[in-house]
C-alpha cells in the first residue's frame, strides 16, 4: 500500500501534522502511529519534575479521504476531535459516515441558534397530579422546537446545545418562558407549582442561583411554586459551583427535584449529602411494577426517599393499573399520558378549568 497518508495529531491544544507516504498495510500503519503515540506519552523532566502529555490523532488517506492537502488536512482534523472523544492516546480514522454526522451537528447547530431568534422554540406542559386527591399540583415545561422543516426531537437538539454551550442560552430563554407562564396562569386564577428543566453546565455555572432568583423577584412569584428538575449527572460537573447553587435556592424555598432517578449515576449519597425535595422515579422502573424485582425496587425507592422527607413522583403512567399500584405503594404524584400529554399552555388552562368544574 503505498498512498500517502494525513497524521493530525493534537495535544495539550497544540497541533501538528505528519505525512507518511509510504506503508505496507493497515497493520504496519497503526504500529507507526503507536510508536509516536508511545514517544509523546514519554514523561520528559522539567525541573527535576515528570511531566506527562498525550495526543490524540486524527487519519486521512490520499486519494480515498481528499485529493487535496486541504481536503486531507480537514478531514484529518475532523477525525482527529472525533478520537479526543474516546479518551486519552486514541486514533480515529475519517470516513465518509463521520463527515457527513460532522456536517449535521455543524447544520443543526446553526439552526439551533436561528431558531431562537426566529421564535421557533415552545413550551409545553405535563401536569404532575397528587395521587391522593387526583388533583393537578404542577407542571412540568418542556421544550419543543417546531422548525420551518418539522417538529425537531428534543433528544436529537438537546445533548448538541449541552455540548456545544448553547444550553445556556437557551435555559435563559426557557426559564424567562417559564416564569412569564406562570404570572399569566395566575392572573387567570390558576396557581401551580412550575417545574423546570435545569441543565448540569446551567446550575454549575457560578452564579446562576443569583441570577434565577433575581428573575423570580422582578416576577414576584413565590419562591415556594418554583421546582428545578435535574439529573445525577449534575453531580459529576463542577460541584463547588453546584453545591453553592443547590444551597442558596435551598435558602429561598426553591424546590429541587432528581429526575430520572435510577438511570445514570445512581447513589444514595447524593439523596443524604444534597438539598433534593422531589424524587422523580424514571419510566422505565414504573414499567417494571408487574414483577416481583420491579415491584420490591419501587416499594424500597418510596419508602427510602418519605424517610429522607422526599417527596415521590412517578414518570410515564400510561395504565390504571399502574397508578392503582402506585396508590397501593403511597406514592405521592405521578405524570404521564395516562392522565395528560403534554400541552400547550392554552390547551393546559382549558383542562385545568375542566377538572375543576
Amino acid at each position: 500500500m503505498s498512498k500517502i497518508l494525513c497524521l493530525n495529531l493534537c495535544y495539550h491544544s497544540n497541533e501538528f501534522v505528519i505525512i507518511i507516504r509510504d506503508y505496507k498495510n493497515y497493520s504496519e500503519l497503526i504500529s507507526i502511529i503507536s510508536r509516536v503515540h508511545k514517544y509523546i506519552s514519554t514523561p520528559w523532566l522539567v525541573h527535576n519534575n515528570p511531566i506527562s502529555i498525550n495526543c490524540s490523532t486524527g487519519i486521512a488517506i490520499y486519494p480515498k479521504d481528499g485529493k487535496t492537502s486541504i481536503q486531507l488536512m480537514k478531514n484529518a482534523d475532523i477525525a482527529m476531535y472525533e478520537a479526543k472523544k474516546l479518551g486519552r492516546n486514541q486514533y480515529h480514522f475519517f470516513t465518509e459516515k463521520l463527515n457527513k454526522k460532522v456536517q449535521d451537528i455543524i447544520s443543526l447547530t446553526k439552526d439551533m441558534t436561528e431558531a431562537l431568534k426566529d421564535n421557533e422554540y415552545e413550551l409545553y406542559y405535563q401536569p404532575k397530579v397528587s395521587i391522593k386527591n387526583s388533583k393537578i399540583c404542577g407542571v412540568e415545561a418542556l421544550i419543543r422546537w417546531n422548525s420551518k422543516n418539522g417538529l425537531v426531537p428534543p433528544n436529537k437538539f438537546i445533548p448538541l446545545a449541552e455540548e456545544n454551550n448553547f444550553i445556556l442560552q437557551l435555559g435563559d430563554w426557557i426559564v424567562d418562558e417559564a416564569l412569564n407562564q406562570y404570572i399569566l396562569w395566575k392572573k387567570n386564577g390558576i396557581d401551580l407549582v412550575m417545574s423546570i428543566n435545569i441543565s448540569a453546565k446551567q446550575i454549575s455555572q457560578k452564579n446562576f442561583a443569583k441570577e434565577l432568583i433575581k428573575k423570580i423577584d422582578y416576577y414576584e412569584i413565590n419562591y415556594s411554586k418554583i421546582d428545578l428538575e435535574i439529573t445525577e449527572y449534575m453531580f459529576l460537573e463542577n460541584r463547588e459551583f453546584t453545591n453553592e447553587n443547590l444551597e442558596k435556592l435551598l435558602e429561598k424555598n426553591i424546590s429541587i427535584s432528581l429526575d430520572d432517578f435510577g438511570t445514570g449515576y445512581s447513589s444514595l449519597s447524593y439523596l443524604k449529602k444534597f438539598p433534593i425535595n422531589n424524587l422523580k422515579i424514571d419510566k422505565t422502573f414504573v414499567d417494571d411494577y408487574s414483577t416481583k424485582e420491579g415491584s420490591i425496587f419501587l416499594e424500597t425507592i418510596v419508602k427510602m426517599a418519605q424517610a429522607l422527607n422526599m417527596r415521590v413522583i412517578a414518570e410515564g403512567i400510561e395504565e390504571e393499573a399502574q397508578l392503582e399500584y402506585l396508590k397501593k405503594i403511597s406514592c405521592d404524584q405521578y405524570q404521564g399520558y395516562y392522565f395528560s400529554k403534554p400541552l400547550k399552555a392554552k390547551d393546559l388552562e382549558e383542562l385545568y378549568f375542566r377538572i375543576i368544574s
